[in-house]
């Protein structure tokens, strides 16, 4: 099994690429939420799960672009060996995360 999470430009629908590895997310659920999964059951919810939250995702992204202050920061992460930018957006109460393979404009601008 793969197990896939949404990385991409903040302004687009985000690609799916693999980032973890099964057995990651089984021992979140176990270890962590204490709840009993196989990766099977994982790989088959998290696309789910993902069109689920999409619709929040971008109105988070909508009332961080509408504030008057925000703060942001990156961070380097690998994906499939590759070097990629986990960044965050954040006002009071919310915060908005992106994971994409640009440090650039193409990204925050």
């Amino acid at each position: 099994y793969t197990i896939w999470a949404c990385c991409g430009i903040a302004d687009k629908l985000p690609a799916c690429k693999a980032i973890f590895a099964p057995q990651t997310y089984e021992r979140i659920f176990t270890g962590v939420l204490h709840m009993s999964i196989s990766e099977g059951g994982i790989a088959n919810l998290l696309p789910r799960f993902v069109k689920k939250a999409l619709p929040c995702h971008y109105t988070i992204k909508q009332r961080i672009d509408a504030a008057s202050y925000v703060g942001t920061d990156e961070t380097s992460m690998a994906v499939n060996s590759e070097k990629h930018w986990v960044w965050t957006w954040q006002i009071s109460l919310l915060t908005f995360i992106v994971c994409t393979d640009s440090r650039g404009f193409k990204t925050i601008g």
